[in-house]
């Protein structure tokens, strides 16, 4: 299984994963990550929560298993590799951005 960095949005992100309601947990939102980084953060859960490994999502990717783990340790990735890697692991992508900004904007208080 993935590994989780256990970090302040992670409630957030399990919350909106397993709920799609994350009201509750705005009010320890620590707005350090990016929206990009929270969208990374969300496709790394949705593969722990289905018990996606790295090497299987590799396998999927066709590419190695330390790429899969740098590009989600990193919180960084081309859009071509965000898109495939969100198709990967069973997440539409244009919602996972559409998450993540919304979590971003609720966090800092936007919304």
């Amino acid at each position: 299984m993935l590994k989780s960095s256990n970090t302040p949005y992670d409630a957030m992100i399990d919350n909106m994963l397993d709920v799609a309601n994350i009201a509750d947990m705005l009010e320890t939102a620590n707005t350090k990550m990016t929206a990009g980084q929270i969208a990374i953060r969300i496709i790394e859960k949705t593969a722990a929560m289905k018990d996606l490994t790295q090497e299987s999502l590799a396998s999927k990717l066709g590419v190695t298993r330390q790429t899969v783990a740098s590009r989600l340790f990193k919180r960084s990735m081309t859009l071509d590799d965000f898109i495939d890697t969100a198709y990967a692991v069973g997440a539409d992508p244009s919602r996972v951005i559409a998450d993540s900004v919304r979590i971003k904007r609720q966090a800092e208080g936007v919304e």
